[in-house]
């Protein structure tokens, strides 16, 4: 399953991210970081890493489905600040 979301890159508060757009996570190289964060048994380690290779904050606009909060979980324990 892959959950929608919107990821925003707040440097400068220009570059966005729109993860709903096509063809924009795999442009960036986070399409199949994010698509295995809904594996059974994932980490959300492979995702963070790939988002530290931005090298600059990266906030995600992303709507907490009910179906997917065990990966809101792993992505918390992962250390990722819920807000």
């Amino acid at each position: 399953m892959r959950c929608k979301s919107r990821i925003y890159s707040v440097l400068k508060g220009k570059d966005a991210l729109d993860g709903e757009r096509t063809g924009v996570l795999e442009r960036h190289g986070l399409a199949n970081a994010w698509d295995a964060l809904f594996a059974a048994n994932a980490t959300a380690a492979p995702f963070v890493d790939a988002l530290d290779r931005f090298g600059r904050p990266v906030a995600i606009d992303w709507g907490f489905p009910p179906e997917c909060l065990d990966t809101v979980r792993n992505l918390f324990e992962s250390g990722v600040m819920l807000w």
